[in-house]
C-alpha cells in the first residue's frame, strides 16, 4: 500500500486462446478508483467487471488498450467508465470486505484478433 492506495496487478502471458477470468477480494472495505488494461498487440479484447462470475454489474465489456498503450477505466458518465447497473454514474465503486469481485477478459472481443501479453491493474484506496 502506498499513500492509502493499493495495486492488484494481473499479467496474462502469451497469445490468449480463450476468455480469462479472475477474482479480487480484500479483507477490509476499499474503493475501486480505476482499472488499467492493455494488450501488447493490436487486439479486440474486452474487459468487464462484476459481482458474479461473468457478470457486468460494475462495468460492461469495454475494449482494453492496444500495442502496450493502456486504457484506464474509472468513474465518469461516458467513455471508459464504470458503467454497470450496480454503479452510480460518476461515482467510484465501493467494494465490501471479504466479498469476491470478478473480472472477465474476452480474449478476442466478438471473434476478432486475440490479445497477447495482457496486463491489468486494479487500483483501490482504503
Amino acid at each position: 500500500m502506498q499513500g492509502g492506495n493499493m495495486v492488484w496487478p494481473v499479467h496474462l502471458a502469451g497469445t490468449l486462446g480463450a476468455d480469462q477470468n479472475g477474482v479480487v477480494q480484500f479483507p477490509f472495505p476499499v474503493t475501486l478508483t480505476h482499472v488499467v488494461a492493455a494488450a501488447s498487440n493490436n487486439s479486440d479484447a474486452t474487459l468487464k467487471l462484476g459481482t458474479t462470475v461473468g457478470g457486468s454489474e460494475i462495468m460492461t465489456a469495454l475494449a482494453i488498450g492496444d500495442s502496450g498503450v493502456p486504457v484506464t477505466f474509472t468513474r465518469g458518465t461516458s467513455g471508459n467508465v464504470f458503467n454497470g447497473a450496480g454503479v452510480t454514474a460518476g461515482q467510484f465503486v465501493l467494494l465490501a470486505a471479504n466479498t469476491p469481485y470478478y473480472w472477465t477478459l474476452d480474449f478476442d472481443g466478438a471473434g476478432g484478433t486475440a490479445a497477447q501479453h495482457v496486463d491489468l491493474a486494479f487500483v483501490v484506496t482504503d
